[in-house]
């Protein structure tokens, strides 16, 4: 999965999720070209799913 598309699905911009990472955005865009372990991805899609119901 494209975690890109997962955010984008759920309405969350990526500078939001930058931010709570404690990142730039394009520090986040960088590391999203690469492919996450699946502890870094599951962390990504709790951050994502924490942001999109906090909207």
């Amino acid at each position: 999965m494209d975690l890109r598309f997962y955010a984008r699905g759920k309405g969350v911009p990526l500078w939001r999720v930058a931010e709570a990472y404690g990142i730039h955005e394009n520090t986040l865009l960088q590391r999203l070209r690469k492919q996450y372990s699946k502890e870094d991805a599951k962390e990504f899609m709790r951050i994502v799913d924490k942001l999109s119901r906090k909207e």
